[in-house]
């Protein structure tokens, strides 16, 4: 029985990528592309939470995969690509701070991967 759940947790892990995708799609036209094509920051709709809500997708769909695999090889590989979309998202934001001024203001605002929580 808990094995079963694993799995559906696993698949829905596994999902998220398609739906933040989706999201992001809608929210932003250039999501897609390259961050020396992009020609303005977006914080509206999920943007307005967190600056990655993609490579949040597929870093959610590797920890899924894993939890439906179970295996320590699939943890390995999941834990590589996982550092690697983080690598990408902070080159990503390198690039950004350097072609908006803006951007830094938006950094402090808004989660990477996560919503930030804000204290009073």
């Amino acid at each position: 029985f808990s094995n079963l759940i694993l799995k559906i947790l696993g698949v829905i892990l596994i999902s998220s990528v398609f739906i933040l995708e989706n999201i992001s799609h809608k929210v932003h036209k250039q999501a897609h592309a390259k961050a020396e094509n992009v020609n303005k920051i977006i914080e509206i709709g999920i943007y307005k939470k967190i600056r990655h809500p993609i490579y949040l997708g597929w870093i959610l769909l590797n920890i899924g995969a894993f939890i439906f695999i179970g295996s320590l090889l699939s943890l390995i590989i999941s834990a590589i690509f996982i550092f690697f979309w983080y690598l990408e998202a902070k080159q990503e934001e390198k690039f950004l701070e350097k072609k908006f001024k803006k951007y830094k203001e938006y950094e402090k605002r808004t989660g990477m991967f996560f919503p930030k929580f804000q204290s009073r």
